[in-house]
């Protein structure tokens, strides 16, 4: 069976939702405002097919959260947010005028912090529902054009990128942004036979 198959995609979708869902109590309960996070799309891109499907979107800046893990499995996953719903939902969080100099110093430890949150969520999710073990690395931020991001970010050995396109609400204000989890080339088979293993049980 491979990670394109039907049922895959059924797991994918239940982890990344398990992982979003305890995220978001936690950021609720942090932030004392109303949040909520959907995730209805979930696609399984090959590299190549996903840097070709960025370049067809504009060059818009982007901010982007990076959580590299390693141990049973070996990649990185990230929170991508458009920089314009970067700066609102920091405003919104921080209660800063989305025009005050302020809130631009303020973005890059928001996010972070929303990203190593959601991050940790779905990765925590999948580590202990697989029932392996992963390290994880310091989250780290980085602001860039997409189209930069398409052609130069990632490593030639990573091959399989799983694309959660996501819809942030704060007090019914809706953001959109990506969640994508991606696995190096060497590990494709050993997370076959994980979820192989799930599917028996």
């Amino acid at each position: 069976m491979s990670l394109t198959d039907g049922k895959i995609h059924d797991v994918f979708k239940e982890l990344i939702n398990i992982g979003v869902g305890k995220a978001v109590s936690v950021l609720n309960d942090m932030i004392q405002m109303e949040i909520e996070l959907e995730v209805p799309d979930i696609q399984i891109a090959t590299l190549d097919k996903f840097r070709s499907n960025l370049l067809l979107i504009d060059n818009t800046k982007i901010t982007k959260v990076t959580l590299e893990f390693e141990g049973a499995l070996n990649g990185f996953c990230e929170l991508i947010v458009p920089y314009d719903n970067a700066k609102k939902i920091t405003s919104i969080l921080i209660d800063e005028q989305f025009d005050s100099p302020e809130l631009n110093m303020a973005v890059e430890g928001t996010v972070t912090e929303l990203g190593n949150i959601l991050l940790n969520g779905v990765m925590g999710t999948f580590s202990n529902v697989l029932d392996m073990h992963l390290d994880y690395i310091i989250p780290s931020y980085h602001e860039e054009n997409l189209h930069n991001y398409s052609s130069t970010h990632h490593k030639p050995e990573v091959s399989l990128a799983l694309v959660c396109k996501t819809k942030f609400y704060i007090d019914t204000i809706g953001f959109d942004g990506t969640i994508l989890v991606i696995f190096r080339e060497n590990d494709i088979d050993t997370l076959e036979w994980m979820l192989q293993e799930k599917l028996d049980e």
